[in-house]
């Protein structure tokens, strides 16, 4: 089967033969859209319920150039080479794995097919998290804590506080604060500074959380 377009009409041959011819003018247009043969990629996505080509092919050629099909019969080597596209679809070549996302969407999203989470997800769990904590005064840690649940008070959720050095957790404890919706508070958190007479400087890392 051979589809050939020479600015002035579209023809269709199969077997060699003329079986279809139309009157057309106008430039092929260069579209983001893959190559399809019995099907609209542009048109019909997934959601296409319609009928496409269910035909065998064993081997497909694109020109930019009108190609006579007595030549298309026999292909010179010569020929081959001035394709645009030239598959024979004889072999299969193994160019490694990869993820298909099985849907026609774009590829965004926070999951990837292997259900690792990508780095957005970080990003996101950041910019939305209902509690906001910042410092005030790192010597007598003071930290300044933030309600940004519009309904529900903070003494409703389950809060803990960490201070980490040297890999471990070195003190820890609960946090049990009444902060109404939207409102903010300075709280100290209560470090002991006994672990640290005598020692040298060390990293500190405090971390709250709020379930």
């Amino acid at each position: 089967m051979a589809g050939i377009y020479n600015s002035k009409e579209m023809m269709l041959y199969i077997d060699n033969v003329l079986v279809a011819r139309e009157p057309i003018t106008g430039k092929i247009t260069n579209m983001p859209y893959p190559v399809n043969i019995g099907r609209l990629s542009d048109v019909d996505g997934q959601e296409y319920s319609g009928r496409t080509s269910n035909a065998r092919f064993d081997r497909v050629a694109v020109f930019d150039r009108a190609i006579s099909p007595d030549v298309l019969q026999s292909p010179s080597p010569d020929l081959i080479k001035q394709a645009v596209l030239w598959l024979e679809l004889d072999e299969i070549k193994d160019n490694g794995d990869y993820f298909s996302m099985g849907i026609g969407g774009r590829t965004y999203g926070l999951i990837w097919p292997d259900r690792i989470a990508q780095p957005e997800l970080w990003q996101v769990k950041k910019a939305a998290q209902p509690v906001k904590v910042s410092w005030i005064d790192a010597e007598s840690g003071t930290v300044e804590i933030w309600n940004r649940h519009h309904y529900t008070n903070l003494s409703e959720l389950d809060g803990r506080w960490q201070l980490l050095a040297d890999d471990s957790v070195i003190q820890e404890g609960k946090l049990t604060i009444e902060l109404p919706p939207l409102k903010r508070v300075n709280y100290e958190l209560p470090i002991k500074n006994a672990y640290f007479t005598g020692r040298k400087r060390i990293p500190c890392f405090n971390q709250l959380s709020f379930e």
